[in-house]
């Protein structure tokens, strides 16, 4: 939707791991054991991105035709656009 390289974005996605250490107890107990989920759920591997990206292509085509797909207007991309660019 902003135009960044997907290869940029699976980078930052994986660094968003590092980040979750401090609360990964917290998560276990709220994704793992309350809802059942496998633990992998935590994880922010590239590969699981790059897995997503593929799906929405395939699927949709684009991450912009998947959101108004699911219920996003024009309006609401151009609003997360302009909130995501600062």
């Amino acid at each position: 939707m902003l135009g960044r390289k997907k290869e940029d974005i699976l980078e930052d996605y994986h660094k968003s791991e590092e980040g979750l250490k401090s609360v990964y107890q917290e998560l276990y107990n709220d994704v793992c054991v309350t809802y059942g989920m496998p633990e992998s759920y935590l994880w922010a591997r590239k590969e699981m991105m790059q897995q997503l990206f593929e799906y929405i292509d395939q699927k949709y085509g684009s991450v912009e035709s998947y959101l108004l797909s699911i219920g996003f207007s024009m309006e609401d991309l151009e609003e997360m656009r302009g909130n995501m660019q600062g």
